[in-house]
């Protein structure tokens, strides 16, 4: 601590005594160009003064020797530009707008006269990046206040941009079918999830493990507190922290010279919606609204500013549950035979302890499968609550010192169902921001800005049981309070992980941020540096909630088959046994230091080089207590224990390219290119397992000779009591991303045009595998484990899970985008992504994508074995937006019905994102113990199945049946199967979203009220969500009867909102 004490201060230090400053990490723009005469001649000395119209913020350079200006670390918003010189007129720009992080080019002629004349010159800013290397994508502050937005999550306008793929919303669903509070999940240019980093007003908002900001819903409240954002795709400069995949960088509203605001709802609910497809019998129920207030304005005009907002969001809403049971007959042990009879199975278990299971699954009400299963549907009544306040206050102090402060507070709690719908969660999350900047503009050329943040995001659940669910004693375990877990053959897991009665038991995050960063124009160079601390602190206590089942508290029971539990025959008992003295509040702390130089030269007018370098060094997570408990994975046998002392190291990040107008004359055809190396550190989530589950912080039972109901009726733990164990390599490395771009824009008239060619290359990507195998050897040309002999550490009996930076990744892609104006306030734009991806593993935790689960390594000596493509691979994507202003103009009352009206719409289609068919129970003896890696097993493809004759197995538009289990195989015991990953590709999607407003003027233009109608998958077009993956589920190797079927929607049916929305 003492040593990253030191070295935080020099840094800092460093970067104040520089001066200190970037564009507010990429959130400010820049103005530049160049001063010349009628005859084209360079004008040196020529004052240009940037005006905010909205604000009275005023900055002034002087032209260089070649009559070059730039004017830095400007907030986005709309300027007016003036040009003066002795001897020649006032050349003025009106109305100049200048977006987030944007480098506008506005070159001027000056004409002979009396300076004291003032000439509004016609020359436009062009729209198109003509000094920087980036492949990046802007959405404005009209995008995010007038296009449709289903959930009025501003994140969801990140797919308008080309390279930006959101995923599924199956993905994390489960049975239940599309409703309107879905997760935000998106993929940048093939990254992962946590490789994305999120940046408000230059400080880094991501949620624990790296994962996108989000509220209870998973999506995010805010559309009237963020102004605009842009999207870096590839290539972005050096001043970005943590950003391995991509950057969504987000600016928020300030005040003004002019008081304005909103007073806003929007009303949703099931009388306006159309049926889901999967609904039974009719519609489910909705009432959604959406509420809330903006305003902002002067405290002192031109030096004093304050913007606040209020948003809330109430949601009943009934969401049909689908989900496979046990039919009536097999309740009570009636279960078909071969010939299709009903037979008796002998019940060897308390009857009462039997009823209690069988009455934690609801009744089926659906098709039956023929085996004793059936299904169920059943119409779930969720509620939402979820608030956001914001506060921003602007200070101009003197004319070189401004400072900013802003604090978030979002709160909001959701009652969700569970897979089966008999029981429920309940999250509630607290998230809390903090904010405070200082610009001061050392001289005309340098401009420093010193950015202080702290964030608390909290998270807290709890599980119980549904309204009407039994719960009998045979269910809960000796001194539990409520009924544990259970999976029995195909069916769903029904019951709870975590004990209802440990209220909001979860974890905080803390984060500090301090950074310093300057910028310094000197002749043809531009140059940027600074330097950043962080501190990443995570606070638990209680029980703590995942999808992980190891943090169960209340017992997990696996059988095979509905005959093995009548029998009592236990495939696997789990249950943690317990917390251990060291207590149930622990913390966990991280640090990053980083700092960078960025260098913009203008080798020529129409040639710019960008050079970057980033330091980075990101510290071990330390746990306080610190001690820690690993299995040696280098020793031959026995429990050793191992602390955990494993250090990274710093590491550099250089990064160049070029910006190139090669037409003599044109500035709005340029071609750019390239590359450099990004990283993404390992946060406290990726070892989180061995500082959270390993002995002696949390011990755990996992045994198979058990009896039930009662496992410990003897009063003992059963001796062969287990404890899986994590252990990191300590040779591991940074997870590191190669990107590189070339790319072609160009203006033609109102029209932008852009093509690219965008790639990356991933290595030392983060894997889990386990370690303590049974002997692995090739028989007949296949992987074969020997499960009749002992593993390599036989002593010990539980798994060892060994976490790794071995894995690696490949992106290719072509992205195309095309924009233009239609007339004042309107706008078309399209985005078109190509794309193909392949890796060895998609995601760092198995909750990154639910569905695919695939954090462990299938073929743990082979990772070639496990190339396949990415779960992110959605091969094509097409997106387009428009905003148009209807012309029609009236006079008198007429122009008051008639006129005033605008529609905007948002139309999405795209390919669908693959998935593993899976063996749900260990067949090839990979894994000592029963559980974890269970659910990664592949099958065989079945003889003569030919992959290039998908059209034969592959049944898009139908649910029952979207693959045919039949190409599939069960493999012999102990033998991988030869199924690759992620063979089948799912389900695409197509929707359109549209909008229609009207504005009626209450007072002039100052006061305005808005009526809008918002329909949302217009079409109401069904867009399946993902099959039922799971092939085999039992030893007999009879596919599973719903293997195929799918039972929920990844977007709602059509859905149509109502809003009024006062505007001053």
């Amino acid at each position: 601590m003492r040593l990253l004490r030191i070295m935080a201060l020099c840094l800092i230090t460093m970067a104040g005594f520089s001066g200190a400053t970037l564009k507010a990490q990429g959130v400010a723009g820049a103005i530049q160009g160049t001063v010349q005469d009628s005859s084209g001649a360079v004008i040196p000395g020529a004052t240009v003064t940037a005006s905010n119209a909205e604000t009275g913020l005023k900055r002034s350079v002087t032209s260089s020797s070649v009559g070059f200006y730039l004017l830095s670390n400007l907030p986005p918003g709309r300027y007016r530009i003036e040009v003066q010189l002795s001897g020649f007129q006032t050349a003025v720009h009106q109305e100049v707008s200048l977006a987030i992080g944007q480098q506008l080019v506005l070159n001027t002629t000056v004409q002979v006269g009396e300076m004291t004349q003032q000439v509004t010159v016609s020359a436009e800013a062009t729209g198109v990046q003509t000094t920087t290397s980036e492949v990046s994508g802007s959405v404005s502050a009209t995008s995010v206040a007038e296009l449709p937005l289903v959930n009025r999550d501003f994140r969801d306008l990140t797919s308008l941009i080309p390279g930006v793929l959101p995923l599924p919303q199956s993905y994390s669903s489960g049975g239940v079918v599309g409703t309107s509070n879905q997760a935000y999940r998106i993929s940048i240019a093939g990254g992962r999830l946590s490789g994305t980093a999120y940046y408000l007003d230059g400080l880094y908002i991501n949620q624990k493990d790296g994962m996108a900001p989000q509220g209870v819903t998973g999506g995010q409240l805010g559309v009237e507190t963020v102004r605009e954002f842009r999207v870096l795709v590839n290539s972005y400069t050096a001043e970005f922290a943590r950003a391995g995949s991509g950057v969504i960088n987000m600016v928020s509203r300030g005040g003004t010279n002019s008081i304005h605001g909103s007073v806003f709802e929007f009303l949703r609910n099931d009388n306006l919606n159309a049926r889901n497809f999967f609904d039974i019998p009719d519609k489910a129920p909705l009432a959604r609204n959406q509420f809330g207030f903006s305003l902002g304005g002067p405290i002192q005009k031109d030096k004093m500013f304050y913007f606040a907002t209020w948003e809330g969001l109430r949601v009943r809403e009934g969401t049909s549950v689908v989900s496979r049971v046990p039919d009536l007959n097999a309740r009570k042990g009636l279960l078909p035979n071969a010939q299709g009879n009903l037979v008796q199975v002998p019940i060897l278990i308390p009857a009462d302890a039997a009823q209690a299971v069988m009455d934690l699954y609801p009744l089926p009400n659906g098709r039956s499968f023929g085996d004793g299963s059936a299904e169920s549907t059943v119409l779930f009544s969720g509620a939402t609550r979820d608030d956001l306040a914001n506060l921003r206050i602007d200070r101009q102090l003197t004319q070189t010192h401004s400072l900013f402060a802003r604090y978030t507070f979002n709160d909001g709690v959701r009652i969700q169902p569970l897979a089966q719908p008999t029981f429920l969660r309940v999250p509630r999350m607290r998230n809390q921001w903090l904010s405070v900047q200082e610009d001061w503009v050392v001289s005309p050329t340098a401009v420093n800005t010193l950015r202080w943040g702290w964030a608390r995001l909290g998270e807290r659940a709890n599980e119980r049981p549904a309204q009407g669910t039994p719960i009998g004693p045979g269910v809960i375990l000796p001194g539990r309070y409520d009924a544990g877990q259970f999976t029995i053959a195909n069916f769903g897991a029904t019951g709870q992980q975590a004990d209802g009665s440990n209220e909001w038991a979860g974890e905080s995050f803390d984060v500090f941020q301090y950074s310093d960063d300057l910028v310094i124009n000197r002749g043809n160079h531009t140059v940027k540096l600074g330097a950043r601390v962080d501190q990443y602190s995570n606070y638990s206590e209680g029980t703590r909630i995942s999808s992980d089942s190891l943090s169960n508290t209340l017992g997990i029971w696996r059988f095979q088959t509905l005959p093995a539990f009548f029998a009592g025959n236990v495939f696997e008992f789990r249950d943690s046994i317990g917390i251990s003295p060291l207590g149930n509040r622990n913390t966990v702390t991280q640090h990053l230091l980083g700092a960078y130089v960025q260098d913009e030269y203008r080798v020529l007018s129409n040639l710019t080089l960008n050079f970057g370098l980033r330091w980075e060094f990101m510290s071990s997570p330390m746990r306080t207590p610190t001690i820690y408990a690993m299995q040696n994975i280098y020793a031959d046998k026995g429990n050793v224990p191992l602390e955990f002392l494993y250090r990274t190291s710093p590491v550099l990040a250089p990064r160049a390219g070029l910006a190139w107008t090669p037409l003599k004359n044109d500035q709005s055809f340029v071609v750019r290119a390239g590359g450099g190396i990004f990283y993404d550190h390992l946060e406290d989530g990726f070892y989180s397992n061995g500082m959270w589950l390993n002995y002696p912080y949390r011990t755990q039972t996992v045994v198979t000779n058990v009896t039930f109901p009662n496992p410990y009726a003897t009063g003992q733990i059963p001796a062969s009591t287990v404890a899986n164990t994590y252990n990191y390599d300590p040779y591991q490395k940074v997870p590191t991303s190669y990107q590189f771009n070339l790319s072609l824009s160009k203006g033609v008239g109102p029209v932008l045009l852009s093509g690219a060619y965008v790639g990356s290359q991933g290595r030392h990507m983060t894997i889990s595998r386990y370690a303590d195998t049974y002997p692995r050897s090739i028989v007949n040309g296949r992987v074969f484990y020997d499960k009749t002999k002992p593993t390599r550490n036989a002593a010990y009996a539980g798994d060892i899970v060994l976490n790794t930076t071995d894995a690696n990744s490949y992106y290719h892609s072509f992205q195309a985008s095309m924009k233009t104006r239609l007339g004042t306030g309107s706008t078309a734009e399209a985005a078109y992504t190509f794309s193909k991806c392949i890796d060895i593993r998609s995601v760092e935790n198995t909750s990154d994508i639910g569905a695919l689960r695939e954090k462990y390594v299938y073929d743990a000596y082979n990772l070639r074995n496990e190339r396949g493509a990415c779960g992110m691979d959605i091969r094509q994507r097409l997106a387009l937006n428009l905003m148009y202003d209807l012309p029609f103009h009236f006079s008198g009352w007429q122009n008051y019905l008639l006129g005033g009206w605008s529609l905007s719409s948002i139309i999405q289609l795209s390919d669908g994102a693959p998935f593993n068919p899976r063996v749900s129970f260990p067949r090839s003896n990979n894994q000592k113990t029963t559980g974890g890696n269970a659910r990664q097993e592949r099958p065989d493809l079945a003889p003569g199945v030919n992959l290039s004759e998908k059209s034969k197995y592959i049944f898009p538009g139908n649910p029952d049946r979207y693959y045919d289990p039949a190409m599939f195989a069960l493999q012999p015991e102990g033998f991988l199967g030869n199924a690759g990953r992620n063979l089948i590709v799912g389900p695409g999607l197509a929707t359109v979203d549209f909008s229609l407003r009207k504005t009626f003027p209450i007072k002039g233009e100052d006061i305005n009220l808005q009526f809008r109608s918002e329909f949302y998958n217009l079409f109401n077009r069904v867009n399946f969500g993902l099959p039922e993956w799971q092939i085999f589920t039992n030893t007999t190797g009879t596919p599973n009867p719903a293997a195929g079927r799918i039972s929920n929607t990844s977007t709602s049916s059509r859905q149509i909102q109502f809003a009024l929305k006062l505007i001053f």
